[in-house]
């Protein structure tokens, strides 16, 4: 994730069981909508793996947001949505 410059930077909390994740959402944002539709499922799909995985691995929260706007990203959607 963060070769490919979804992930922008890591915010770990000091007792280290909240992690939150900067991602950069404006970066992916094609103009088709095939490639946009492909580009949400994928978003979403990659950060739900991540966040399965770094549950599994002891964190106890795990928050993706926009580092732009600092918007959470909702994950339980089928597209990446950011919360207000």
């Amino acid at each position: 994730m963060f070769s490919s410059r979804l992930v922008v930077r890591l915010h770990i909390s000091k007792n280290g069981s909240v992690l939150g994740v900067s991602v950069n959402l404006s970066g992916f944002d094609p103009r088709c909508l095939y490639c946009s539709t492909l580009n949400d499922y994928l978003i979403v799909n990659i950060s739900r793996k991540a966040y399965s995985e770094l549950v599994r691995n002891g964190f106890k929260e795990v928050y993706f947001f926009d580092y732009r706007t600092n918007r959470l990203v909702d994950l339980e959607l089928s597209k990446y949505v950011l919360k207000e």
